[in-house]
């Protein structure tokens, strides 16, 4: 903490602030641990979609695709359907 010139009550207040958001919690004589990110309920209003995504992507491995394959499936279908929105936004 000296080094980033910061107070040490100022990083326990933070602290204090993060465990009482739910976003972390400390163990005495173990750590400080990440429960959550700010990014978690954007993913969780979007888990039907993401288990799709999942599943979808084990049955590619099923069927043989490697991680290489897949990667470039779905960005082919990314640049095909974001391409697609962007002639509508022209039109």
């Amino acid at each position: 903490m000296e080094k980033l010139l910061l107070s040490p009550n100022t990083v326990l207040k933070a602290c204090r602030e993060l465990e009482q958001e739910g976003l972390i919690r400390s163990r005495a004589g173990v750590g400080t641990f990440v429960l959550k990110s700010l990014a978690d309920p954007l993913l969780t209003s979007q888990g039907v979609l993401r288990r799709r995504l999942v599943r979808w992507m084990q049955d590619a491995q099923k069927a043989g695709l490697q991680e290489e394959d897949i990667d470039a499936l779905v960005a082919s279908a990314r640049q095909e359907c974001f391409l697609k929105d962007s002639k509508k936004e022209i039109s």
